[in-house]
């Protein structure tokens, strides 16, 4: 079942505007907690595992819409 253009873009958007907050929350918390301490908080490593799928989910949403129209492929680099 195919879903509606504008349906799909508040998906896309509504996805970045979150990752970004979460992506901000994450770094003021390692600078504030130090890496060490952060990671030792169960909760803080599943989050951040969460906030690297997501980003590099968005990175090949982003390689597939963008940057094959100039022959670059970023995960492709990146992933192999």
């Amino acid at each position: 079942m195919s879903r509606h253009p504008d349906f799909e873009e508040a998906l896309y958007y509504g996805n970045t505007f979150f990752t970004i907050v979460f992506v901000i929350e994450a770094l003021i918390k390692i600078a504030a907690m130090s890496p060490r301490y952060y990671f030792v908080v169960r909760q803080n490593s599943v989050f951040f595992f969460f906030w690297i799928h997501t980003v590099r989910h968005m990175l090949h949403m982003t390689d597939d819409l963008c940057l094959r129209i100039s022959g670059m492929s970023l995960t492709s680099l990146w992933l192999s």
